[in-house]
C-alpha cells in the first residue's frame, strides 16, 4: 500500500456534478447549487477512497487546476467551452477533502494534468509506483509498468478499470501510449478547443506517426504543408503535459489516505 493514487480533481468533480447535479450545475447563482455542491465532493471523495483501495494505494494527492492555464494563454480557444462553474465545484471538493485530511496541490498557471505529469516524473525518480485516477484521456500517456492509470469504468466494466498500455496501444492504433500526444495533436479534440489539423483524422494520424516514429520528425519533413507544420507544432505543445511545475515536494506522511471515519 506504498503506492500514491494522483487524482484529477477538476475532471472528477465535474464528472460527478454533471451526473448528479441539477441545472444548477452550470448555474452558480442557482439556489440548488449550494445544495448539490455537498452531496458531489462527497460522492468524490469516496470515489478517491474507493480508487485507492482498488488500486492499492495508501497515499493519494489530488490536484486541481489554476483559474489560469498557460494553455489559455498560448491558445485563447483553448477549453473555451468550460462550464463557468468548473471552480466553484473544484472549491467545493478541495473544502471536502481538507475536511477528509485528503492532500490536494494546485499552481498558478498550471492544469491538473501538469501537477500530474510533475508527481508522476518525481515520485518515479524515487522507484515509487504510482495510479493515477481521470476520465480525461490525456494522462493515458502515462500508463507504464510503474504507473496504473484508472478511468471510471464502462458498462460491462469494473467501476474503476486500469487501461492497460496494450488497451490504449489496442484502441488508439499507435505502438506506444508515448505516441498519444502526437496523435491527439494531429486528430485534435473538440471537448478541449484543440482542433488539431484541418482534413486529419484518426486513419491519417496513424498513417503519419507510424511512417514518420514522432511528431519532431514529420515536422521537420516536407510531408505537410509549412502551415500545417507551424499548427501541429502549436497543438502538440497544448496536449504536452508538463512535468516542471514548481510545486513544492511532498512528504509522504502528509498525503497518507486517513482511516474513514464512516
Amino acid at each position: 500500500m506504498n503506492r500514491v493514487l494522483l487524482v484529477d480533481g477538476t475532471n472528477i468533480v465535474m464528472r460527478y456534478a454533471h451526473a448528479m447535479a441539477s441545472q444548477s450545475v452550470a448555474e452558480p447563482d442557482n439556489p440548488a447549487f449550494s445544495a448539490d455542491t455537498q452531496r458531489v465532493a462527497s460522492a468524490c471523495v469516496k470515489a478517491v477512497r474507493e480508487c485507492a483501495k482498488a488500486a492499492l494505494c495508501g497515499y493519494a494527492v489530488v490536484s486541481f487546476d489554476s483559474r489560469d492555464s498557460w494553455r489559455k494563454k498560448l491558445y485563447p480557444a483553448y477549453k473555451a467551452k468550460r462550464d463557468v462553474s468548473t471552480h466553484r465545484w473544484s472549491d467545493a471538493l478541495r473544502s471536502a477533502c481538507d475536511e477528509n485530511k485528503i492532500f490536494t496541490v494546485s499552481c498558478d498557471g498550471f492544469e491538473a494534468d501538469d501537477i500530474i505529469a510533475t508527481l508522476d516524473r518525481r515520485i518515479g525518480e524515487r522507484n515509487m509506483r504510482r495510479a493515477v485516477l481521470s476520465g480525461d484521456s490525456d494522462l493515458l500517456v502515462l500508463a507504464s509498468h510503474d504507473c496504473d492509470v484508472y478511468q471510471f469504468g464502462r458498462k460491462g466494466e469494473e467501476r474503476f478499470q486500469r487501461r492497460s498500455v496494450e488497451w490504449i496501444c489496442e484502441k488508439y492504433g499507435i505502438a506506444s501510449p508515448a505516441q498519444l500526444r502526437a496523435y491527439k495533436a494531429i486528430v485534435g479534440e473538440s471537448g478541449e478547443g484543440v482542433p488539431g489539423l484541418e482534413g486529419y483524422g484518426p486513419v491519417k494520424a496513424r498513417a503519419l506517426i507510424e511512417r514518420w516514429g514522432s511528431v519532431d520528425k514529420l515536422i521537420e519533413s516536407q510531408a505537410l504543408t509549412q502551415a500545417n507544420r507551424e499548427r501541429l507544432a502549436l497543438m502538440l505543445e497544448l496536449v504536452t503535459l508538463r512535468t516542471d511545475v514548481p510545486i513544492e515536494a511532498i512528504s509522504p506522511s502528509a498525503c497518507r489516505i486517513p482511516e474513514s471515519s464512516t
